[in-house]
């Protein structure tokens, strides 16, 4: 009897626990996320159209885009999905967004759809990293052109561009 009463409680702790699992972020620097994003836009979120109850659930926001820092230069809008906040399980993980957010959003692709992510929490940025996330683009921009300019050595011969 007494066995089964541990083997009782046991099992009713190890299922109270089991949904409560402890998680965070490895920090990523900025020059990571704007090499990683593949659109970075200043904007706000300005339509949310929330998500159900189901574990996969998920909100999508409108982001009103004023400027493109790194993308197509001619978006009016993003879609941006994330958690739905009407999920019955959340992860400690989970970030939200809000209707009237403003900032800069360093945007993943989802794959095969047609809506951007925010994982991480350096993926939105308040206003005034303006100036910081354009310096680190530029630097980036050079670093890539110079990286176009060096001659490349192929199978023993220096292949020049326009060659």
């Amino acid at each position: 009897m007494r066995g089964t009463i541990i083997v009782t409680v046991a099992l009713f702790a190890a299922f109270c626990v089991s949904g409560t699992v402890e998680s965070c972020f490895k920090m990523i620097t900025d020059e990571k996320l704007v090499e990683q994003s593949d659109i970075i836009v200043t904007g706000e979120i300005t339509e949310v159209a929330q998500g159900g109850k189901g574990r996969a659930d998920k909100s999508i926001a409108t982001i009103k885009v004023n400027s493109v820092l790194k993308g197509e230069k001619d978006l009016k809008t993003v879609k941006l999905a994330y958690p739905s906040e009407n999920r019955s399980m959340r992860r400690s993980t989970d970030i939200f967004y809000k209707k009237g957010q403003k900032g800069i959003w360093l945007l993943k692709k989802a794959v095969d759809k047609d809506y951007y992510v925010a994982r991480y929490p350096g993926r939105f940025k308040p206003i005034d990293k303006l100036d910081a996330i354009k310096a680190i683009i530029e630097q980036q921009g050079k670093e890539a052109a110079k990286e176009q300019d060096v001659p490349k050595v192929k199978s023993g011969f220096i292949i020049r561009k326009g060659e």
